[in-house]
């Protein structure tokens, strides 16, 4: 086809600012088979001069990529303020791949690279969709550095800052890598590939063919714009320009400045491609919660080694709903090769910093960013069509002025280590809250979810760091050093009337498991605890430094 032909297509840019969640016509709309509505401004063509050649698209004709095509130029949109992601955004874009193509560009964009240089500095700024060389797709955001001290302050006031503070990492950057096997654009099909930028909530969700397959919580992003054009099929590049570019075809590019709701992203995969989109649901099965600290990521034993080890665990543990803790970047692959929804709380980088996530079988329909970023996180989660759950994760800080093995220090009292529970470790630059004075502020914040409880059934799972007052009884006395402990922290949340499912089913203290960390509470009578065991199996080897702990509960009738 004639490189004209895009001239002539509509090309709408509607410069009007919008903020709500309505669903209005795109700020911009890259369509070839001319029937596109003006939303607000006069037609331009794009200000590339040699766009690429076109071929049949998923509506009418496409931007054609591949290796057929004789001109493999992007379309540069020019600098589209609107577009550059320091307000809201979403961006929707159709994609296909020939059978088994291996690519690794960006197939829509507004970031650094105008110039020529495709990698990416300090400095690179902006938003992208891309290709992986493995057959699937990436979206990212990369923002700008914020502090400029150097050496071991410069990392104290990064990682403790941020842990405990929420205080701004360098260069924060988000990353969702989807894989290959759920999530594949080389099989010779159209895909709708989609992101949301909500700078209201701080968040981001991540769409795969009408699915929202990821939310990222986005709490320290600044500005990202910087003077980077919008581009379509690859980078601008003064020399060398088709080198740069997507392999592939791109079809019905939308870029709204404004929050478009999941439904509406559902309703045009299933509009264009004629398909449905089906979500899990329970139905009036069992529902198993598994609470699991990975243990940096699950990679002690091996970058990839130790992750693989992870998923055998969770597929083997037959886990609906997963808490996590210490994700440490590894969330997105662990919960793909799952099929599950992801919702990752606490994100800096793509690979450190992120220790909070929520995996589910079922769709996750919206988060609460409670407390601080590394410390916790909550989802509501649609187990059914008409039935949710809320669902929350916690790691309670490590660090107290009591001994970290109390059974094995002779010279300390119970009061003593219920006096360590509510006074911080002195080792951080940045101090954070005492354990209890932290699990105090979670249920604080999360008290009308906690009243509602018969309504919306709430689980409240993950490494507390602290032992519970249900295991250090008198009858177990002398397996903890002669001491009996009411445990703070055990204490205020049995006081809001959560359940610990483990020790509920578990009776038999003295035989069963007294130094728990790690546990999974429960209220709300739509839910009963029917079992619940300590998981620290796997058949080479545990990828963890911490059991994992899973319940079974059945759905009151």
């Amino acid at each position: 086809m004639c490189r004209d032909v895009l001239a002539a297509a509509l090309l709408t840019i509607a410069l009007t600012a919008t903020n709500t969640h309505a669903a209005s016509g795109p700020l911009v709309r890259l369509s070839l088979d001319g029937g596109i509505a003006n939303t607000g401004s006069a037609d331009i063509a794009p200000t590339s001069g040699e766009p690429g050649d076109f071929d049949a698209g998923i509506v009418g004709l496409s931007l054609d990529l591949t290796g057929a095509a004789v001109n493999r130029y992007p379309v540069d949109l020019g600098e589209v303020e609107p577009l550059k992601g320091d307000g809201n955004l979403s961006v929707e874009v159709w994609v296909q791949m020939n059978p088994g193509a291996q690519d690794d560009n960006r197939i829509v964009s507004c970031m650094d690279g105008f110039s020529g240089w495709r990698g990416t500095t300090d400095e690179t700024k902006g938003w992208a969709i891309r290709s992986r060389a493995n057959g699937s797709w990436e979206w990212q955001i990369l923002g700008p550095g914020h502090h400029t001290e150097e050496g071991p302050k410069k990392k104290a006031a990064t990682t403790v800052g941020m842990m405990f503070r929420g205080i701004d990492r360098d260069n924060p950057s988000y990353s969702y890598q989807a894989t290959p096997e759920r999530q594949p654009i080389n099989d010779g099909q159209w895909h709708q590939l989609a992101f949301t930028l909500d700078r209201q909530i701080e968040e981001a969700r991540l769409y795969y063919d009408g699915r929202n397959v990821a939310i990222y919580d986005t709490g320290w992003l600044g500005s990202i714009a910087d003077s980077s054009h919008t581009v379509v099929g690859g980078i601008l590049a003064r020399w060398h320009g088709e080198r740069e570019s997507f392999t592939g075809r791109i079809d019905e590019v939308r870029m709204w400045d404004q929050v478009i709701d999941a439904s509406q992203i559902k309703a045009n995969y299933e509009t264009i491609s004629g398909a449905k989109v089906d979500e899990p649901s329970l139905g009036t099965d069992d529902l198993k919660v598994l609470t699991f600290n990975i243990w940096h990521g699950g990679k002690s034993h091996g970058e990839s080694v130790g992750v693989e080890r992870t998923i055998d665990v969770i597929r083997e543990s037959g886990a609906d709903i997963i808490a996590m803790q210490e994700t440490y970047g590894a969330g997105a692959i662990i919960a793909d090769s799952l099929d599950y929804y992801f919702y990752l709380r606490s994100s800096m980088s793509a690979d450190d910093n992120t220790n909070h996530s929520i995996m589910s079988r079922f769709p996750i329909t919206d988060v609460d960013n409670v407390f601080k970023p590394f410390m916790a996180g909550g989802a509501n989660i649609a187990i059914n069509p008409d039935q949710e759950i809320a669902f929350y994760t916690v790691w309670n800080n490590y660090q107290s002025t009591r001994p970290r093995r109390p059974w094995r220090a002779p010279e300390v009292t119970a009061q003593q280590l219920i006096d360590g529970e509510k006074i911080a470790g002195d080792s951080w630059e940045y101090p954070p809250l005492p354990r209890y004075e932290q699990t105090k502020e979670i249920l604080r914040q999360i008290a009308p979810v906690l009243a509602a409880a018969d309504k919306v059934p709430v689980f409240v799972s993950g490494d507390w760091n602290s032992y519970s007052h249900l295991d250090w009884t008198e009858a177990t006395a002398d397996q903890h050093g002669g001491l009996a402990v009411e445990w703070p922290v055990s204490k205020e949340i049995e006081n809001q009337g959560l359940i610990d499912a483990y020790r509920e089913l578990h009776s038999r203290v003295r035989l069963e498991e007294g130094r728990r960390i790690d546990r999974v509470y429960y209220k709300g009578n739509g839910f009963q605890a029917i079992d619940a065991h300590m998981y620290r199996w796997h058949p080479v080897k545990w990828p963890s430094d911490h059991p994992a702990v899973i319940v079974t509960f059945r759905q009151n009738q």
